[in-house]
């Protein structure tokens, strides 16, 4: 399979993705990736990505460390496999680690039943060696240090050494208490030199005391000697740390040995590993885009399908493509002036069909692509100074080349083919060269400016047109494609963009309006027409996807309004429901009662509350203006208005409408102020945003609230909070049952859920 990678910028591609990876041996894998031509192949790399990505839906990715360490020692492991290998004591950490991590990814894996099906046989291959990890982990501290309980010989030695080192710096410590110390000491420390403990001398040492120099200081003022009293104690801690030595070495040795016995497993395990995790970061990558898996037949469609590279690196800036080639259709002509994105288009339609043969996702909304037996491309500067080839002559090698290698179902990617010589012949070679692809059934796409070539599409079945969209009068590229329209090269017009002088530009029009002839002006007319109604087809097109998007969101708001309009429905059905309850249940308390009994207890009832009523001095003769001090707020209040219902009250600023019943009472005598007083009004020290009802009783409750509704307007509150719990809500219905009915509020709701949900009701006043 002839696969132009590097003109396609295959390896660009790969290169987004590789700076994407964790792992070291997804990245390892991806360096051997490449298109297939096997369909079961392609399909099941496809279902793999599938079942992954359905888990990131999710929301339960699996999760994945940095393991280059590992990745590196283990690379290491193959190179010197056997007894040329060694590991220093700290590399074995990466091992436990990286097993450690095997394990946890086969086991997430395994959670995930649709994974554990479809990637089964990598799964399986890891078996991670849990037993190395523990032995690791028995053996070593995470910074590489054998433990001291790694064996019971190594644990005696370095308690040993620990008491040798103590009774060593003990005698050396008995020097420094000598009464003639201060004459041969140079310093009160125990210095370590080549092993073994000494203590920085004077030069005149000798004279007082006696033993072995090991070391000198820079300026020869001070010797480090070991006392003779030291020279037998410091020989046993050398032996003993030389033991110690080959104690570690017999550990090391088994570690290395248990991990070569491990190695061919290990080789199994990492293969599935890194098939799996390749996969994973993968879907990882390809979750945060629009992507579409594509289909494989024998056409070829790309609809809304972007340039992979610029759809990563320019984001929502990337303009998808579309274009398509049917089962009878194997040629397809792009026209149309130049930086308007011929050249993206023709790669955009190369890289796309190899990552689809690859099992890979696409950036977009749908595709449908064949299997090509080869893709090659002639498209950029092939022109080499080594090999004196000029630019055209290059193009003709490497065309050469393509034409007699390529074979059936191959598609062929031609950039300006024939051009770099007369335009005349060069239209006439190009048209040859499709005709001989096409006899051999391949798929060629071209771009080109040649009006032979637009012509030659016109005129055979077997071919399509595009051309690049263009914003004439912003001379700015569209980069997209119209469909069935014969685009203009306009070099003229690329040199008005490009700041050419205008009577260049007006001398080239006039002598191209010369040269063309009457059919030629009639074609271009009729091209332009067909791109204004491509123009008119895209915009109704893009309406009509904002029409949809608006009617699901009107759809949506109104599925979520009856949703909410049924909450409430039954709520107001619960709430009269448990009313209904309640009266059935005070009925039946009562039945033991007479019904003369019940009417004398009514009678009662309604004389105390005529005679409470009577008690009440209502203030009566008011007007606007007047004072008045009511004894239910106990506070002074101002007559703004007045008329045979509600009297207009001003209370400490606060405006209320009260009932004329509601007036108990008395005038309050008002004189003239002599001097202005500027007073600063204060919340009332009883007020409370909030009220606390959890635990009463219903009639209990009510008193509570009324009075802190009086409380809370008085302290100028707009809103405030009464918390009654959840429990039954047999107090929450009836804390709405009182608000519902009390002049004094505006509206009530049950607060949400950051404020404290069901056991919350929020209440302006």
């Amino acid at each position: 399979m002839g696969l132009d990678l590097e003109t396609l910028e295959f390896p660009l591609f790969c290169s987004a993705l590789k700076k994407s990876f964790i792992s070291s041996f997804s990245a390892e894998r991806l360096g051997c990736f490449y298109p297939k031509q096997n369909l079961l192949e392609i399909i099941s790399f496809q279902d793999d990505l599938k079942t992954l990505l359905r888990l990131y839906e999710k929301n339960t990715p699996p999760h994945l460390n940095n393991d280059q360490s590992f990745f590196l020692l283990y690379q290491k492991a193959c190179r010197d496999e056997g007894p040329f290998l060694s590991i220093e004591p700290e590399e074995y950490n990466y091992i436990k680690e990286h097993i450690r991590q095997m394990s946890a990814l086969k086991l997430f894996m395994i959670s995930k039943t649709a994974a554990a099906e479809r990637l089964g046989y990598y799964i399986n291959q890891i078996q991670p060696d849990l037993y190395m990890a523990d032995l690791i982990e028995r053996t070593l501290e995470d910074n590489g240090k054998i433990r001291d309980n790694a064996t019971a010989e190594l644990l005696s030695l370095r308690r040993r050494i620990t008491d040798v080192k103590r009774r060593v710096q003990s005698i050396l410590r008995n020097t420094f208490s000598r009464p003639d110390a201060d004459k041969f000491i140079q310093e009160q420390i125990v210095a370590l030199r080549n092993g073994r403990y000494t203590i920085p001398c004077k030069t005149n040492y000798s004279q007082y005391i006696s033993g072995i120099v090991h070391d000198r200081s820079a300026s020869g003022q001070t010797v480090y000697l070991e006392p003779a009293s030291c020279i037998a104690i410091n020989n046993d801690l050398q032996e003993t740390i030389i033991a110690e030595s080959e104690e570690i070495a017999k550990i090391t040795a088994a570690l290395l040995s248990r991990f070569n016995e491990g190695l061919p497993v290990l080789h199994r395990t990492l293969a599935g590993y890194s098939e799996l995790v390749f996969r994973i970061e993968l879907c990882a990558f390809f979750y945060k885009y629009e992507i579409t898996f594509p289909e494989f037949g024998s056409r070829l469609l790309f609809k809304g399908i972007h340039h992979p590279l610029l759809r990563i690196n320019k984001g929502d800036q990337s303009v998808p493509l579309d274009l398509s080639m049917s089962e009878r259709e194997n040629l397809l002509v792009i026209s149309g002036p130049n930086t308007g994105g011929k050249t993206a288009a023709l790669k955009s339609a190369g890289l796309n069909s190899l990552i689809a043969m690859c099992g890979l996702p696409l950036f977009g909304k749908r595709a449908e692509v064949v299997i090509f037996s080869d893709i090659r491309a002639d498209i950029g500067d092939k022109q080499s100074l080594v090999m004196d080839l000029s630019t055209f002559s290059s193009h003709m090698t490497n065309i050469r080349d393509i034409i007699s290698e390529t074979g059936e179902h191959a598609l062929i990617l031609f950039d300006e083919l024939g051009t770099g010589t007369d335009p005349r012949e060069g239209a006439a070679l190009a048209i040859a060269i499709l005709e001989y692809l096409s006899s051999k059934n391949a798929f060629v796409m071209i771009t080109t400016h040649f009006s032979e070539l637009k012509a030659y599409a016109f005129e055979h079945d077997n071919a399509v047109m595009y051309a690049v969209d263009f914003d004439y009068e912003s001379y700015k590229p569209l980069y997209r494609l119209l469909e069935g329209v014969a685009g203009k090269s306009d070099p003229i017009m690329i040199a008005v963009r490009l700041g050419f002088p205008d009577l260049v530009t007006e001398k080239a029009n006039d002598f191209m309006n010369n040269i063309k002839s009457r059919s030629e002006v009639i074609l271009e007319e009729v091209h332009l027409m067909k791109a204004e109604a491509e123009h008119i087809k895209r915009e109704l097109i893009e309406r009509e996807d904002i029409l949809r998007l608006k009617e699901e969101k009107v759809n949506f708001g109104e599925k979520e309004l009856r949703e909410k309009l049924e909450k409430k429905e039954l709520e107001l059905l619960e709430d009269t429901f448990a009313l209904l309850q309640r009266g059935k249940r005070l009925a039946e308390e009562r039945t033991k009662d007479s019904p003369e009994a019940i009417s004398q207890d009514l009678e009662s009832v309604g004389e105390k509350i005529k005679t409470l009523k009577s008690r009440r001095k209502l203030i009566t003769e008011l007007k606007a203006g007047d004072m008045i001090f009511l004894e239910k707020y106990f506070k002074n209040g101002k007559i703004l208005s007045i008329d045979d219902k509600n009297a207009h009250i001003d209370l400490d600023g606060i405006k209320l409408r009260i009932n004329r019943r509601e007036l108990v009472g008395h005038k309050v005598e008002q004189k003239q102020a002599k001097n202005v007083k500027i007073t600063i009004k204060e919340t009332s020290p009883e007020a409370r945003h909030e009220l606390l009802l959890v635990g009463k009783r219903v009639e209990e409750a009510f008193d509570i609230l009324d009075k802190y509704i009086d409380e809370a307007q008085l302290a100028g509150y707009s809103k405030v909070y009464i918390i009654h719990g959840r429990g039954s809500g047999q107090l929450r219905r009836a804390v709405h049952d009182f608000l519902r009915t009390c002049g004094r509020i505006k509206r009530y709701n049950i607060a949400s859920t950051e404020e404290g949900g069901n056991a919350i009701t929020v209440v302006d006043l």
